[in-house]
């Protein structure tokens, strides 16, 4: 079975996640959409999925959230989220990431992802 891989992105200001989902994309041969330009029944052909954003008050930003509400119900589906945020590197732990991803990675989880 051949492997599509989709990453869905959210990048403004200064695009560094677009940057990040860039690198993800060539090593995975992955297409890369916005919130927007995706078709949720489309999602289905896919065999993995990354969602990615900045981060903006401690979470994703909300179209990723919007969108994933749209989704149907899925069965194992395989999936990942990323981001990028604008804390010093001595702000950036494990623990401050695991909760910036904590909403997404639980709405994504609750769909069957």
């Amino acid at each position: 079975m051949v492997k599509k891989v989709l990453l869905v992105l959210f990048s403004y200001h200064h695009k560094n996640t677009a940057k990040i989902a860039d690198v993800i994309g060539k090593v995975l041969d992955a297409e890369i959409k916005t919130p927007d330009q995706i078709n949720p029944e489309v999602l289905q052909s896919y065999s993995l999925i990354g969602f990615g954003s900045g981060i903006y008050d401690s979470k994703h930003h909300q179209s990723l959230f919007a969108l994933v509400d749209r989704l149907p119900q899925v069965t194992n589906k395989n999936a990942f989220v990323f981001s990028t945020c604008g804390v010093p590197a001595i702000g950036m732990t494990a623990e401050y990431v695991t909760k910036n991803h904590a909403q997404l990675k639980e709405k994504l989880q609750a769909k069957g992802f």
